[in-house]
């Protein structure tokens, strides 16, 4: 998952296995995700129109609370790289400094 600012600066922002999704801003009840998405390994991913997600997440109670929660863990494990980052840490486990 790739954060884009201007044409030129790009970032990762997140990864996502072969279990995740992305569109988390759709599942908010935005139009578009914001961010740009890319395969970076072997194998496919499977893609659904934001239109068509909403629609089933209308029908389907338990799908739209999984969706929702996969949305809260994404939340969480990005402050929390934030944070290590912002404390001089890395995202390799190591303590933060190390």
């Amino acid at each position: 998952m790739v954060g884009v600012t201007k044409p030129n600066h790009r970032i990762e922002v997140g990864m996502v296995g072969y279990e995740g999704m992305t569109g988390y801003g759709v599942v908010l009840g935005n139009n578009r995700s914001t961010n740009e998405i890319l395969v970076q390994s072997a194998g496919s991913a499977l893609r659904i129109s934001a239109a068509s997600l909403r629609k089933i997440m209308g029908s389907s109670q338990s799908l739209t609370s999984t969706l929702l929660n996969d949305v809260h863990t994404f939340m969480v494990q990005s402050n929390q790289t934030a944070l290590r980052m912002g404390a001089g840490g890395s995202t390799n486990g190591s303590p933060a400094g190390c």
